[in-house]
């Protein structure tokens, strides 16, 4: 035990410390940079790549309608506008409409490239219902419709 009044360790008890009272044992120190570290790495680089690959997806859609602002340009209040016509809009490139798990995948990615860009929740917020909603809506045209694939294709634009 340490000497109360003197504040000083005898040398016995310097001598029977361990690594764990010397702070090298349970419990680390760690840096900003790692704490960072550990945010960049908490996805598997698979999912990363799947998440810059469904932004990729937003982001032609953008650059094909070119009367929308660039997605990392957009403001709070014009993203849930942005995705509402995404969502109802969204189609392949061959001009089919996407299957039920590539949409549901889509929303998905979106929702984790925006909740770490801009601490954004777009499923949950209340400010994206109507762009929840049609994004609904189109899984429940698909599940009620499995053939609209191959009749609303869009290559007859």
């Amino acid at each position: 035990m340490q000497n109360v009044t003197s504040g000083k360790l005898s040398k016995i008890e310097a001598s029977s410390r361990t690594e764990f009272d010397l702070g090298y044992g349970h419990f680390k120190t760690t840096s900003e940079a790692e704490k960072q570290q550990i945010l960049e790495e908490r996805n598997s680089s698979s999912t990363n790549k799947a998440t810059k690959g469904i932004l990729k997806i937003l982001t032609d859609y953008i650059f094909e309608k070119k009367n929308m602002p660039d997605v990392e340009q957009t403001t709070d209040t014009q993203l849930p506008q942005l995705l509402e016509t995404f969502y109802a809009e969204v189609c392949q490139q061959n001009g089919e409409m996407y299957k039920l798990a590539s949409l549901k995948c889509i929303c998905a990615g979106l929702n984790r490239h925006f909740k770490e860009t801009r601490s954004l929740d777009i499923i949950s917020d209340p400010k994206f219902t109507k762009a929840n909603e049609i994004f609904k809506g189109s899984e429940t045209n698909q599940k009620k419709w499995p053939w609209i694939n191959k009749e609303l294709s869009y290559d007859s634009r």
